[in-house]
């Protein structure tokens, strides 16, 4: 009975607002979506609009319709996602309604909000509406307001510009494969000359490390492959799984650690135990990670003079 008590009111209101005179004003009114335009990262997650009036003359109604991209947003729980915003009810009470959803089509028709008393009214600036949608893939959708109408309290209507929004919803991150990780040597002293850092990657099975893209590999996501170096698939570890072997900079490994360690607890024991992380990417774009211990060492007069400096 409710509904069909609402939907009567909602369909006198909007027969007031075709049958009434249009109104000329100084300034002509805006309906915005804000923001206009931002980034959901990924399918799942909901964010909020809202639907905004600017150089409103006083007025006891307003009216709008909105459409959007059905399958990239949705409306999930009209009841608590679509709520009245403070431009009219904070003048008193107020009635809001609106027509049910068109999920398919992605529109929400004839929302309507007017004050329960004519003799009060609104002006200026203020939210009409404010709803939350939820991303339901990625993509692109447009949040268009396609018509609205404010009504004063003598019934003379007013059609505001109408800005628009968009919404990009961006591709879930896959989640990274966890790869075994050996670095060689597994005690590296600060002031060696060797020339190179070697790292073996194996990867978990079902995975083949001729996928991996080499130029992607970072250790500590800093100090890329040396792409001068060697790199070659093997079994390095003997366990009839084959693992990548690549390389990288000495110096810039040794460099990279000595920028980064406690330089006191290295004095003090002489030796430390750092964590390598070795990250990289397939050529399909599946990111994997994995990590190891190396000790580092270096002799007590070069981290005294590192200590003094």
């Amino acid at each position: 009975m409710k509904k069909i008590v609402s939907g009567i009111i909602l369909t006198l209101l909007l027969v007031i607002i075709t049958i009434v005179p249009v109104s000329a004003t100084p300034e002509t009114p805006v309906f915005a979506v804000e923001p206009s335009s931002q980034t959901v990262p990924e399918p799942g997650q909901t964010f909020q609009i809202d639907i905004t009036v600017t150089d409103s003359p006083p007025v006891v109604l307003w009216a709008l319709n909105l459409t959007w991209n059905p399958n990239v947003l949705n409306i999930t729980k009209p009841s608590t996602d679509i709520v009245e915003g403070d431009f009219l009810k904070r003048e008193g009470s107020t009635i809001f309604l609106y027509k049910p959803i068109n999920y398919t089509a992605g529109s929400l028709r004839e929302m309507f909000c007017a004050v329960m008393e004519f003799d009060l009214t609104s002006s200026g600036n203020g939210v009409l509406c404010r709803i939350t949608f939820t991303a339901v893939a990625a993509g692109h959708s447009h949040i268009d307001i396609c018509w609205g109408v404010l009504m004063n309290a003598e019934g003379y209507k007013f059609y505001p510009i109408l800005m628009d929004g968009t919404v990009e919803v961006g591709r879930p991150s896959p989640p990274f494969i966890s790869a075994t990780i050996n670095i060689n040597p597994e005690t590296l002293n600060l002031i060696s000359r060797g020339k190179w850092i070697t790292a073996y990657i194996e990867l978990p099975e079902g995975y083949d490390v001729a996928d991996i893209n080499v130029s992607s590999i970072s250790l500590n996501d800093t100090i890329p492959v040396d792409p001068s170096a060697p790199s070659a698939i093997g079994d390095y570890d003997n366990d009839d799984a084959p693992d990548l072997m690549v390389k990288f900079n000495r110096a810039e490994v040794i460099s990279y650690l000595i920028s980064n360690v406690d330089v006191t607890e290295f004095f003090v024991n002489r030796f430390m135990t750092v964590t390598l992380t070795l990250s990289g990417k397939l050529y399909d774009g599946t990111p994997f990670q994995g990590s190891d211990n190396i000790r580092i060492t270096m002799p007590k007069r070069w981290l005294l003079a590192m200590l003094l400096q």
